[in-house]
């Protein structure tokens, strides 16, 4: 084991003899674990295999957040979100919004459906629509 993150070393002379090892793939990420401040290793067990770990320093980032551009044709488009999982209709519309999309969600298939149609009969219809392809009834 000692000898395990050192270049081109192999463990054993086994089956990861054969198929490659561990000796490059280990070395790199050793070296990057130490440019970040941290280390590489591994703990393991007899029977029950090994587990490879890092630690790393890492600093809270600087600068501004990179704003999503849009080209002025889409800016400011109505956007219909639908999908069952209230998670994933949170995170496309928190998306889209940042986008500068005016964004409305809505919860199952039939009632997005409903509503493009009262929407566009009002002269207010969306312009696009995110709809998930596999919602539970």
């Amino acid at each position: 084991m000692g000898r395990l993150f050192q270049s081109f070393s192999q463990g054993d002379s086994s089956i990861t003899r054969e198929f490659g090892g561990t000796g490059l793939g280990l070395v790199i990420s050793k070296k990057l674990a130490e440019l970040m401040g941290g280390e590489v290793g591994v703990d393991r067990e007899l029977g029950k295999g090994s587990t490879f770990w890092f630690t790393a320093r890492l600093g809270r980032g600087v600068g501004q957040q990179r704003r999503l551009a849009l080209s002025a044709d889409l800016q400011g488009k109505r956007v219909l979100v639908v999908d069952d999982n209230a998670n994933a209709r949170l995170v496309l519309g928190d998306l889209l919004d940042s986008m500068s999309f005016k964004v409305e969600p809505g919860r199952f298939g039939q009632g997005g459906h409903r509503r493009c149609g009262s929407c566009r009969g009002r002269g207010h219809a969306y312009e696009i629509v995110f709809l998930d392809w596999h919602m539970r009834a």
